[in-house]
C-alpha cells in the first residue's frame, strides 16, 4: 500500500510521449495492412483478366479453327450484324465497346464481357514467314489485349485455318479489328468443286476416278442422301472432315491403309444395300 501511496501517476509528457508512440504503430499497421491489402486486389484482379483472357483466346480460336472461308475487315460501329444479303452460316467475331462478340443470323453471343475503360480489344493480322518474308495464305495472326489502366496484359496466337480454300486464301484487309468466316461449304461450291479438289477420302484412297463402285456411291449421294435433311447434314461433314482426315493420313502410312479398308467395306455395304 506504500507503494501505492508514493506514486504520482504519469506526467503529462510522458502522456503525451507514449500517445504518439501508439499512433505510430497503429499508422504503421494500417499502412501496411493498406498496401498489402492493395497489393493482393491488383494480384488477383491481373490473375483474373488473364484467365479470363486465356479461356477466351481458345473459344475463338476453336470456332475459328475450321473456318472453310475467312475475311479481315475493319470494324464499323455503324454496320449492323449480320448483313441481310449474307448466308446463314456466315459469322462475325469483333470487339466492340471493350467486349467481344460472336455474331451470326442467329444473334449476337458474347465472348469476353467488357466496357470502353476495362474492356478488351481483338485484333486480327496476316501472318509471314520468318524465312521468306511471304504470307502464309492459311495463317491467321490473333491480338487480344486488356485495355484495364491496372492490368498490362496481352495474349498472341497464331492460328492455321484448317479447312481455308486454298485458292483463296484468307481475304480483305492486312489486319483488322473483325472477321468475316463461314464454317461449310454451300452446296453451290460442293457442286463446284471436284472430289479431288474437296478431299474425297473414295476417290483419293480406294477408288479410282471411273471406277463403278465409285459412280454407284455418287449415285447413293444424289439419290438418296441429298433428298432428307440427315442426308445432307452427312454430305456436309464428310466433305467437311475429308481435308483434315487427308492432311492427317497422307503422313501416317498405317492409319491409311486401316481407314482405306474401313472405308472400302462401309462402301461395298452401302452398295450391296442400294
Amino acid at each position: 500500500m506504500r507503494v501505492f501511496g508514493d506514486s504520482k501517476g504519469f506526467t503529462l509528457v510522458e502522456l503525451l510521449v507514449t500517445l504518439g508512440l501508439l499512433g505510430v504503430v497503429i499508422a504503421g499497421g494500417f499502412s501496411v495492412y493498406y498496401f498489402a491489402d492493395s497489393a493482393f486486389m491488383r494480384t488477383s484482379l491481373t490473375a483474373d483478366v488473364q484467365a479470363d483472357m486465356q479461356l477466351a483466346m481458345l473459344r475463338i480460336t476453336e470456332e475459328v479453327r475450321l473456318a472453310h472461308s475467312l475475311e479481315i475487315k475493319e470494324y464499323d460501329p455503324a454496320l449492323s450484324f449480320p448483313v441481310e444479303k449474307d448466308p446463314d452460316d456466315v459469322h462475325y467475331l469483333y470487339s466492340a465497346g471493350g467486349t467481344i462478340f460472336l455474331t451470326t443470323k442467329q444473334g449476337s453471343r458474347v465472348i469476353l464481357q467488357g466496357d470502353p475503360e476495362t474492356g478488351f480489344e481483338i485484333v486480327f493480322g496476316r501472318v509471314e514467314d520468318e524465312a521468306t518474308k511471304e504470307e502464309i495464305e492459311t495463317m491467321l495472326g490473333i491480338t487480344l489485349s486488356s485495355l484495364h489502366p491496372d492490368v498490362d496484359y496481352e495474349l498472341e496466337s497464331e492460328l492455321q485455318v484448317l479447312n481455308l480454300r486454298l485458292q483463296e486464301g484468307i481475304e480483305g484487309e492486312d489486319s483488322g479489328e473483325l472477321i468475316r468466316f463461314t464454317k461449310s461449304f454451300s452446296e453451290e461450291e460442293l457442286d463446284a468443286i471436284d472430289p479431288v479438289a474437296r478431299g474425297c477420302l473414295y476417290h483419293r484412297y480406294v477408288y479410282s476416278g471411273n471406277a463403278p463402285q465409285l459412280v454407284q456411291l455418287r449415285s447413293f449421294r444424289d439419290n438418296y442422301l441429298a433428298k432428307n435433311p440427315l442426308g445432307r447434314f452427312a454430305i456436309r461433314f464428310y466433305y467437311s472432315a475429308a481435308p483434315i482426315l487427308t492432311s492427317f493420313l497422307d503422313e501416317r502410312p498405317l492409319a491409311r491403309d486401316v481407314t482405306s479398308a474401313l472405308l472400302r467395306s462401309l462402301a461395298e455395304a452401302v452398295i450391296w444395300l442400294t
